[in-house]
């Protein structure tokens, strides 16, 4: 292979890692969002209301919510930290030495043309 394609197939693979980090960005994103809706409008009335959809099961249903309730927002937290550092640390890594290893080539034919 020719050093320009492999170059183009660096880029390539660095886009891709790229949007695979941003799309786990965004999913901790949205999956906090959603935690947070749900911790908002989840008020005794609301929980109750659908937990009557449930027939004989709505009293065990509208007890376990609520104590599951208090658990929603530091889970969401834990939840979009964790996905941050699954998006950062091994995309992230990859692709700073790329970086670096394209910095140590144009490094190197300076080098070697001066």
């Amino acid at each position: 292979m020719q050093p320009s394609t492999v170059v183009k197939h660096l880029d390539v693979i660095n886009s891709l890692l790229v949007r695979r980090a941003m799309s786990l960005l965004l999913k901790a994103f949205l999956l906090y969002v959603v935690y947070l809706v749900l911790y908002r409008i989840s008020t005794p009335e609301n929980i109750w209301k659908l937990a009557q959809q449930f027939g004989t099961r709505a009293q065990s249903i509208y007890t376990g919510f609520f104590e599951v309730k208090p658990h929603l927002l530091p889970v969401a937290t834990e939840t979009a930290i964790l996905m941050l550092v699954a998006a950062i640390i091994p995309y992230g890594s990859v692709y700073f030495l790329d970086i670096w290893h394209r910095y140590l080539v144009k490094k190197n034919k300076k080098i070697i043309s001066a």
